[in-house]
């Protein structure tokens, strides 16, 4: 089940923590992964309401991240940090950060994707399992 309060960090190895530990929220649940493969598994899971994935040292594709995004039904938002944004797919990377200075900032600015999410789904009356895409459907 997806939980609008759940987020996938996705990081190297050897910057592993440090986003998760800016967005250390009672009332947000975290997930990390540093390798692919893990995180493309953790991915196709679709129980995250917010994906933010650091491209530039994760290793991981934007063709393999969007395989595996755009068959997910509700989709979560994602976020990449990415240095150049061309091979980015528009249908499935929700926002791009091309500079990772301030993990605060980023932190910050998930902690606000998940409020709106939030007031939407409060709103709309949607369930904790329900997205924007659903909730535009009816």
């Amino acid at each position: 089940m997806i939980r609008a309060r759940t987020v996938l960090v996705v990081e190297s190895s050897s910057d592993r923590g440090a986003l998760a530990a800016a967005l250390q929220d009672d009332a947000i649940s975290i997930d990390t992964a540093s390798a692919s493969d893990v995180a493309l598994a953790k991915i196709a899971s679709n129980r995250y309401g917010v994906l933010l994935v650091d491209l530039t040292t994760a290793r991981l594709s934007p063709a393999a991240l969007s395989e595996v995004i755009r068959p997910l039904h509700p989709r979560p938002l994602v976020l990449a940090l990415a240095n150049d944004r061309r091979d980015l797919d528009a249908d499935v990377i929700h926002g791009c950060l091309c500079n990772r200075s301030d993990d605060a900032f980023v932190a910050e600015l998930i902690r606000d994707c998940l409020a709106t999410l939030g007031d939407m789904h409060a709103a709309a009356g949607a369930t904790v399992a329900e997205r924007p895409s659903d909730l535009t459907r009816r």
